[in-house]
């Protein structure tokens, strides 16, 4: 389903996944908020409304690209974690983020080397901030992970990150006109319950028990799994080129995980 408003609906998946949120952890209110700074709430402001970016400049370049430069995220988030989580770059977990990049390079070469390549400098942007603020909101959850009821936090941020969005979309013209059909409504209830709230809980879970470097490199699934879904309910064509892109993904995932448990990766 084509994202005609791109910053309006992803505000209103995200009003949808709050609500969520807080009605299921309305027990723990009281003391959530005793634990929950606003120094937190104002640092999670940026990275989530640089995430519409994504939304907003994935209609203005080709999707290779904008695959390539969404997945730059986790190279950002190493460098990040070095600097402000102290996490070991090794030269194995080093080689396995840049294979796992290369890999999504691979798999994106039919698409960016297409016969009307779509780019423009407003989507380069909108996506390279998307990437940014994406790394940055994983180095902040992960320096909170343990420490508070993150799904408390993620439902502030959420909200906040809503009111942003909703903002956005009236400065940069985008209509309120939405179809509700069925499918937009099946389509948005999905967004919503699996591929943020279930997400977002294993993820958090995953943040305290590992590396944000470790995990990160599983990210570069995401395109591998999208051609696999694509083949398999939209008889879309597997070809040799991104074959061979979804096995260097798989090698960079292996050698990732295969590494030796240490105590200060919290057991991987």
């Amino acid at each position: 389903m084509p994202l005609r408003q791109p910053l309006f609906q992803a505000g209103r998946k995200e009003q949808v996944l709050v609500g969520r949120i807080r009605a299921e952890r309305r027990s723990h209110r009281a003391s959530c908020k005793r634990r929950i700074s606003g120094y937190y709430a104002r640092r999670r402001f940026l990275p989530r409304r640089l995430l519409g970016g994504m939304f907003l400049g994935g209609g203005k370049v080709s999707p290779g690209l904008a695959t390539v430069l969404a997945n730059t995220q986790p190279l950002i988030a190493a460098a990040l974690a070095m600097v402000f989580l102290s996490e070991r770059f090794t030269p194995r977990i080093g080689t396995g983020l840049f294979l796992g990049f290369a890999g999504v390079v691979v798999m994106s070469l039919p698409s960016l080397s297409g016969p009307n390549p779509l780019a423009s400098t407003e989507g380069l942007l909108w996506i390279t901030l998307g990437a940014v603020g994406t790394a940055a909101g994983n180095v902040l959850l992960k320096i909170w992970a343990g420490r508070a009821d993150v799904l408390m936090v993620t439902g502030l941020q959420l909200l906040i990150g809503a009111v942003a969005l909703a903002a956005s979309a009236q400065v940069f013209g985008e209509g309120r006109e939405i179809a509700w059909t069925f499918q937009f409504l099946v389509s948005l209830g999905g967004l919503a319950v699996f591929g943020t709230a279930l997400v977002s809980a294993l993820w958090y879970h995953l943040l305290s028990r590992a590396s944000l470097n470790r995990l990160n490199t599983f990210n570069f699934l995401t395109p591998a799994f999208g051609l696999l879904m694509g083949g398999l309910f939209f008889e879309e064509r597997l070809g040799l080129i991104q074959t061979i892109g979804i096995l260097i993904t798989l090698l960079s995932i292996q050698l990732v995980a295969t590494n030796p448990s240490r105590p200060e990766e919290h057991g991987w």
